[in-house]
């Protein structure tokens, strides 16, 4: 009994010094905040669930972090069917050190990922901008829009690509994952 006792106040006190993170993490991932709200309370249900000791979490913040950027995809794969492409022929092949491979893969993985939760006008623009190469005037043209709407467009969805990418790369080093 004395034991769950300890073990109930580590996880009050991880909660409320990560919960903000993990919710904001969570929210650039998913774009709403009810659903990063609801995610980040499953992440903490899971970590409560798994019984894990605290003190055998070599790094909380990675432990987290994972936990946390599982669900987030999680949550985007069911509510945009997007399936996950594994292509490991091409780590194997491409002479990189396979964890630089890796974390290349998954940061387009991420990238793919945030281009399909934009709002549909503005994944077409990106798409269209960045995969296909075509120019500003040719998709204003193409889409019946303006020019400075696209560039606008353009440069929301990479404001925000920079925000989730960088707190990626900040998690990336800080969590040792």
């Amino acid at each position: 009994m004395e034991k769950l006792k300890a073990d109930r106040k580590d996880y009050e006190r991880i909660f409320r010094l990560y919960y903000g993170k993990v919710r904001n993490f969570i929210s650039i991932l998913v774009h709403s905040e009810s659903d990063a709200e609801d995610i980040a309370q499953e992440v903490f249900i899971r970590l409560w669930e798994k019984k894990v000791s605290i003190r055998d979490i070599r790094s909380l913040d990675s432990y987290l972090y994972v936990l946390s950027r599982n669900a987030a995809l999680d949550h985007i794969r069911k509510d945009r069917n997007f399936s996950e492409p594994v292509e490991l022929a091409e780590i194997i092949s491409s002479g990189e050190e396979p964890d630089a491979a890796f974390l290349a893969m998954e940061q387009e993985f991420l990238i793919r990922m945030f281009v399909s939760t934009l709002p549909e006008k503005r994944r077409r623009i990106f798409e269209m901008s960045r995969y296909d190469g075509i120019s500003n005037e040719d998709i204003a043209k193409s889409l019946g829009i303006s020019r400075k709407t696209v560039e606008n467009q353009i440069h929301l969805s990479l404001s925000e690509l920079k925000k989730m990418l960088s707190l990626f790369v900040f998690l990336g080093t800080t969590c040792n994952f």
